[in-house]
């Protein structure tokens, strides 16, 4: 009687001469089958009658247990053939590799990273973001008194202490960005007349912060430029 779901119990009388049994469910099967007739699973290969079996060899250099055929000396796990002894430079590099592959970094250091890596990285952000506001900000308060000197002159001074003259000192932190670098002032294209006072007036300006890098002159430097008509 069959059980539903197993192959029924197979009947040595009525199963085929050299049967082949399905490792999986155990059905017999025709010895020229690749599937199971019952199950569908696919028959191993057998090898030839008489053919020689693979057998287990150990390797010289890695110490690996491989199955091989006859005439095959070459370890695949390392590639080395049996058929030459090694040399203590193949050890050496064999050793240095699988000491190499062994450096394995534990599950709770990986989870840490997961956690802290992108809080780094907003923090820095964050921080890359306030600095460049500070500098704007610091910008247009300098901005607003060279505009206020031109406004009344008919011009920009040739430095800053010719509105500090006129008007008193300007807070000092205003020239100081948010990278810590120092926001500079020049002037150009000089006018053709001057101030009551004798100052000598320029028609363009600029203010420049130095930017993430310090280093004036160049692309990430935070600049506003001025110009009187």
């Amino acid at each position: 009687m069959s059980v539903p779901g197993r192959p029924p119990e197979s009947d040595p009388a009525s199963a085929p001469p050299a049967s082949r049994p399905c490792g999986s469910c155990g059905w017999p099967n025709a010895p020229s089958a690749t599937t199971c007739d019952f199950c569908r699973a696919p028959l191993r290969k057998e090898p030839a009658r008489g053919a020689p079996r693979p057998q287990p060899v150990t390797c010289s250099l890695c110490g690996a247990t491989t199955l091989r055929a006859a005439g095959v000396t070459v370890c695949p796990e390392c590639g080395h053939d049996a058929k030459t002894v090694p040399t203590a430079a193949e050890r050496a590099k064999w050793g240095a590799k699988t000491a190499a592959s062994s450096v394995r970094i534990p599950g709770w250091v990986w989870a840490i990273l997961l956690l802290v890596v992108p809080s780094l990285v907003s923090f820095s952000v964050f921080f890359r973001a306030q600095r460049k506001a500070t500098t704007a900000d610091h910008i247009r308060q300098l901005k607003k008194l060279v505009e206020i000197y031109g406004t009344e002159t008919g011009g920009f001074p040739g430095d800053f202490s010719a509105y500090e003259r006129r008007y008193g000192p300007a807070p000092k932190y205003l020239f100081t960005d948010g990278w810590g670098g120092t926001i500079t002032y020049s002037a150009r294209q000089p006018r053709t007349f001057a101030a009551e006072d004798g100052t000598r007036l320029f028609s363009e300006c600029e203010l420049r912060s130095p930017g993430p890098n310090g280093t004036p002159g160049d692309e990430d430097d935070v600049v506003w430029a001025g110009k009187e008509q």
